[in-house]
């Protein structure tokens, strides 16, 4: 018991050290290094309390968010010491929460499927971003404050191309607390996947991995997608809550298409070279995104993966 709260502590300090080095560690440095080691620690900084919670259950998470939000309001300031509760411990506790989730029935045991768990993702990022929106426009200071900062990228950012000559820094501000709840989710997911998988690795989880092969949105979620785009498009005033919406929703249903391909494929000759080609694909050709997003919505009304398995071997007739 108290060498597992020693593990849980030392874990939630390492997480709020690794945070507060996120925003203070790489000054000086030029800006796309300075972004890129942003989040790459980042996401480090949430990896612990994933351990933790995957490893030894919400108790072990609650003491490694409550250790790191202490140190953070020691080191820091109180208010650091709230945004890193709001932004990395609560929506850790919640996921890790939701992934131990079972139920037992004729001795087997079920864990909560990862479809499931991806609903849970969705709504938690939908809410970071509801939280930035909120944040942002009642706080007055804070806009100017980060304008004033995108200012000084502004001019860098313009001479890349004519398609960024219109931006400008207040056009950034006004679009970022959408994309923040999208981009911290998948910093989430992420850190989430690593920790099972280093967990695994030590035989210390307590859940077996989720079937990514198996994941499935609801048809709900899908007239959703439809619904908040298209919303959205008609209506450019509803752009900040539903341009989150959209967006996650748009990552959520990418990661179904990609579940199709690789379950689809599953025995194929060479499937290896056909999934490397998929993603290089992806990098090259920006609009085969938006192919997988739609085969995922199709998916979740007509069963791509359960049609291609009922399919009969021509061979074999």
């Amino acid at each position: 018991m108290v060498k597992n709260i020693g593990i849980n502590t030392a874990l939630g300090a390492l997480s709020t050290l690794l945070f507060i080095f996120s925003f203070q560690g790489n000054e000086g440095a030029p800006g796309q290094v300075n972004a890129l080691q942003t989040m790459f620690i980042m996401t480090l900084s949430v990896f612990p309390l994933f351990v933790s919670g995957l490893g030894w259950g919400i108790t072990g998470g609650l003491v490694s968010v409550a250790t790191g939000s202490l140190l953070a309001a020691m080191l820091v300031a109180p208010l650091f010491s709230l945004t890193y509760v709001l932004t990395c411990g609560l929506p850790v506790l919640v996921l890790t929460r939701q992934s131990l989730l079972w139920r037992e029935e004729n001795e087997k045991i079920t864990w909560y499927p990862v479809s499931n768990l991806m609903v849970s993702w969705v709504f938690v990022s939908i809410l970071l971003s509801g939280m930035a929106i909120s944040l942002l426009y009642l706080n007055p200071e804070l806009k100017a404050n980060l304008i004033e900062q995108f200012n000084q990228i502004v001019p860098q950012l313009q001479q890349q191309g004519e398609m960024f000559k219109s931006v400008t820094a207040e056009m950034i501000v006004r679009l970022l607390p959408q994309f923040f709840g999208p981009f911290w989710g998948i910093v989430l997911m992420i850190a989430g996947i690593l920790a099972q998988g280093v967990l695994v690795r030590f035989n210390k989880n307590m859940r077996p991995s989720p079937a990514f092969q198996e994941l499935k949105l609801p048809v709900w979620m899908a007239v959703a997608t439809i619904g908040a785009f298209a919303f959205s498009f008609f209506f450019n005033w509803a752009d900040a809550i539903l341009g989150a919406v959209t967006l996650t929703l748009e990552i959520a249903f990418f990661l179904q298409g990609m579940a199709i391909i690789h379950k689809v494929s599953k025995g194929w000759d060479y499937r290896s070279v056909i999934l490397t080609a998929v993603y290089l694909s992806m990098i090259l050709i920006f609009w085969l995104v938006l192919v997988i997003v739609l085969l995922g919505l199709v998916d979740s009304w007509v069963g791509v993966r359960e049609r291609a398995a009922s399919t009969p071997n021509q061979e074999e007739d």
